[in-house]
C-alpha cells in the first residue's frame, strides 16, 4: 500500500523478464494487468528489436484497455544506439503515448514512471475503461 494524491493505492509489481511467452501463467498475469511496462535498454538495440514480438503477445493476451508505457533503461551510458527517430515512430506504431528513459545508476525518472503509470490507471479506472470484477486476484484498489 502506498499513499498516493491522498489516497491509498495498492500496486502489485511483476517482472517477467525475458520469459518465455510459452508459459501458461503468463497469460493470467497480461490478462488481469491494467499496466505495462515494456523495457529496452538504450544501449541494445535487439532488446528493442524484442519489443515487437512482446506487443504482438500482448494484442492476445492482454487486457483491451491496459495502459503500456515505454521506457529505455540506462540513459547514464554514452552509447545509446537506438534513435530518437526509431522510438517515436515505434509509439506511433504501437499508439505508445508515454516512453521514459531512466538511468537506475542515476536515480533519473526511475520513480516518476512509476508515479505517472499508477495516475494514467487511476484515471482509467475512476473514468470508467477499466472493467474491473470483483472476484479477480489482480484488482485495483483505490480508497
Amino acid at each position: 500500500m502506498l499513499e498516493f494524491i491522498s489516497k491509498k493505492v495498492k500496486v502489485q509489481l511483476w517482472d517477467v523478464g525475458g520469459n518465455d511467452h510459452a508459459d501458461p501463467l503468463l497469460k493470467i498475469y497480461y490478462k488481469k494487468a491494467m499496466g505495462i511496462v515494456l523495457v529496452f535498454s538504450l544501449d541494445d538495440h535487439q532488446s528493442f528489436e524484442k519489443l515487437n514480438v512482446w506487443l504482438e503477445y500482448l494484442k492476445v493476451h492482454a487486457h483491451s484497455n491496459a495502459l503500456v508505457i515505454l521506457v529505455g533503461t540506462k540513459s547514464d551510458l554514452n552509447k545509446k544506439v537506438i534513435s530518437t527517430e526509431e522510438i517515436q515512430d515505434f509509439q506511433q506504431k504501437y499508439r505508445i503515448k508515454m516512453y521514459f528513459e531512466t538511468s537506475a545508476k542515476d536515480d533519473k525518472n526511475v520513480n516518476e514512471t512509476f508515479v505517472e503509470l499508477i495516475t494514467e490507471v487511476k484515471n482509467k479506472n475512476d473514468n470508467g475503461s477499466f472493467k474491473i470484477e470483483e472476484n479477480r486476484a489482480c484488482k485495483a484498489s483505490f480508497k
